[in-house]
């Protein structure tokens, strides 16, 4: 007498799935969220949610605690915010990074000379004006520093949005 046995992600054990879902790019993992509840519960396990965010936006466990967020609450509002960008974004702020580890040994003076992000509205004005569209890897650096106040004299500056 054979017996027939149904699969069913409900009986599966959750470290197998787990693992599978680590496999899976952002977006893949949200689409896997609207099979079943079980794959819902289980796409918002936040180590999943944790690697994606340190790849994609380079946030720690330090930058979660201030925030005092989930993985994926995090993920989502950085993504709200860049996600636009998110293919540039880890890249250009590795290079701003970079850039303000070698200024905060060589040139301490010009680390606060550094201006804040744009906004997107702001962005959005300078292509009126200009009439055209600027690359995205551009608006996105932008995104993350709007190059440099000119208080440092005989050091010249980055050119800014203002």
């Amino acid at each position: 007498m054979a017996t027939s046995t149904e699969l069913s992600l409900e009986i599966l054990p959750s470290d197998p799935l787990l693992l599978i879902l680590s496999f899976l790019d952002f977006k893949d993992l949200i689409s896997c969220s609207y099979v079943s509840r079980r794959l819902q519960e289980l796409s918002n396990h936040n180590p999943l949610w944790k690697r994606h965010c340190q790849k994609h936006w380079l946030l720690s466990e330090s930058d979660k605690a201030q925030r005092n967020q989930s993985w994926k609450d995090l993920f989502r509002e950085f993504y709200s915010d860049l996600g636009r960008y998110i293919e540039h974004y880890a890249t250009l702020k590795r290079a701003w990074d970079d850039l303000k580890r070698y200024l905060d040994q060589e040139c301490p003076r010009m680390i606060v000379s550094l201006k804040d992000g744009v906004k997107e509205d702001e962005l959005n004005a300078i292509e009126a004006q200009i009439g055209c569209k600027l690359p995205h890897d551009y608006r996105c650096s932008f995104r993350i520093h709007n190059g440099q106040k000119l208080v440092v004299p005989g050091y010249g500056y980055v050119q800014s949005l203002d």
